[in-house]
């Protein structure tokens, strides 16, 4: 495996991967199962163990002589590369009573990746010479630069908040609680309520923390009773990232949010981040919360949107303006300043391709559902496309946040969105970049689409209309 094996061996010592041990976990079988091992492959390791705990099995995948596929039910078998050893495990011993044990079996046999510990409270908990930090109640942990080239390839992670802050609707103090919550979890949710509410530090914040602990939840927990939204959510994860090409990590949060938006990008530390807020997908409106109401079935069309989104932000193919803008800001989304730098092509490009991209996730919903209308507003827009399209024209190539407030924001005032002595219909422009996106998407696939620069959806749309520009 390395160059001088022995105890003073480093993760830089690696030269060479022999087995990879993957222990499927209930937020991510289907990606364990379907891309993560194939990625393992791929970066070369010989061998790829799934170790199934429900089943109580270990999946054996590898690559020499040739591509080899087994189910292992009673023993798995190991055979080093170097030493001419070999390992028989029986699964029977291995399986029993594994909560809280630790896997001695793994432990100096992999190549890559860290053994693991399953606690009781589920931390994956790397155990190698290698500096990494557990992170209680997250399926996964913080890399060090060894792990780096393993981990980019592994790109969606799945992260539950949501029985976690039920839990502190139970505290003798909630507010407090919730606090506390906010803390463990600063980096989503302080990005989050920047970008989607109001500043956390603010006095109004107090009063809507408030509001929120105090909220009827029977209909968030009967959703959560009746419908299994992990295994959508995983379901949709993977059909974004094969039918965009996600190419960096992203992490989706399963979160209880403040009653603002039902689904949103951030970008933190340089890491494409989207969260659903599940209070608004229980099928029934709920004063107290905010919740709009909307049917579970529709998680799956916001979780491609939304991934859309940190694809256009942080592929290292991505040719969007408001990619360049993170970099320059240091791998940070930040709307408003997007909003106020990014010129209104970019704008409304970047969520016309959101749409096509939710339209290729979670086909066969309703047309007015991808762009978040009522039916009968989805119309209006259809009908409206000739005025909408001259009145955009002068201004898509100016920036400023008037603009993308026009365009693009619910709860505008109607003398915010008045241009020529007309009114716009409140975002309207998510229907105007579809349509502005449309002829490329069909040219290239989103995936492509996805990462274009805007001359080049000038130019489709050109060819579209039967002449080419200059």
């Amino acid at each position: 495996m390395s160059r001088k094996p022995g105890p003073g061996s480093t993760w830089d010592d690696v030269r060479e991967h022999w087995l990879a041990v993957e222990v499927l976990s209930p937020s991510s079988r289907l990606y364990d199962r379907n891309y993560k091992r194939d990625a393992y492959l791929q970066l070369g390791v010989a061998e790829v163990w799934l170790v199934d705990l429900e089943a109580r099995q270990v999946f054996v995948s590898s690559t020499r002589p040739k591509r080899t596929d087994e189910p292992c039910t009673e023993v798995v078998t190991w055979r080093s590369p170097a030493m001419g050893t070999t390992v028989e495990l029986s699964l029977a011993e291995l399986f029993t009573d594994i909560r809280g044990q630790w896997i001695p079996a793994f432990a100096g046999m992999t190549g890559v990746g860290c053994p693991v510990k399953i606690g009781p409270e589920h931390a994956w908990r790397c155990f190698a010479p290698c500096g990494c930090v557990p992170f209680t109640g997250r399926k996964y942990f913080a890399p060090t630069a060894s792990h780096f080239k393993l981990l980019a390839v592994f790109s969606l992670v799945l992260v539950n908040l949501v029985p976690e802050f039920l839990a502190l609707l139970d505290a003798p103090d909630p507010v407090s609680a919730y606090h506390t919550y906010y803390t463990t979890h600063r980096a989503v949710l302080s990005s989050y309520w920047h970008n989607y509410l109001l500043d956390p530090e603010s006095p109004p914040a107090v009063a809507v923390v408030e509001r929120t602990m105090q909220a009827s939840r029977g209909d968030l927990r009967a959703l959560l009773a009746s419908v299994d939204i992990v295994t959508r959510v995983e379901d949709a994860l993977a059909r974004a990232h094969d039918l965009l090409q996600v190419d960096r990590p992203v992490d989706c949060y399963l979160m209880v949010g403040m009653g603002g938006a039902n689904a949103g990008e951030l970008v933190i530390g340089g890491r494409g981040t989207i969260f659903i807020c599940l209070e608004h997908f229980t099928g029934q409106a709920n004063p107290e919360t905010f919740g709009m109401g909307l049917s579970p079935d529709l998680i799956p069309l916001w979780v491609g949107h939304e991934v859309a989104h940190t694809v256009r932000y942080t592929s290292p193919g991505s040719a969007s303006e408001i990619r360049r803008l993170i970099q320059d800001q240091g791998g940070t989304y930040d709307c408003w300043e997007v909003g106020s730098r990014v010129p209104l092509r970019e704008l409304l490009l970047n969520e016309g391709l959101a749409v096509h991209a939710a339209e290729a996730v979670a086909p066969g919903q309703n047309r007015a559902d991808y762009f978040g209308y009522p039916k009968r507003q989805y119309h209006r827009m259809r009908e409206l496309e000739s005025f909408l399209r001259r009145t955009a024209e002068p201004e898509l190539d100016q920036s400023g946040l008037g603009l993308r407030l026009r365009y693009l924001s619910g709860g505008v005032s109607r003398s915010a969105r008045t241009v020529g002595g007309k009114i716009l219909p409140e975002r309207c422009g998510y229907y105007l970049g579809h349509r502005m996106a449309e002829p490329l998407v069909r040219e290239r696939g989103i995936a492509q689409a996805l990462r274009a620069e805007p001359r080049e959806f000038q130019e489709a749309e050109s060819y579209a209309r039967g002449f080419r520009t200059a």
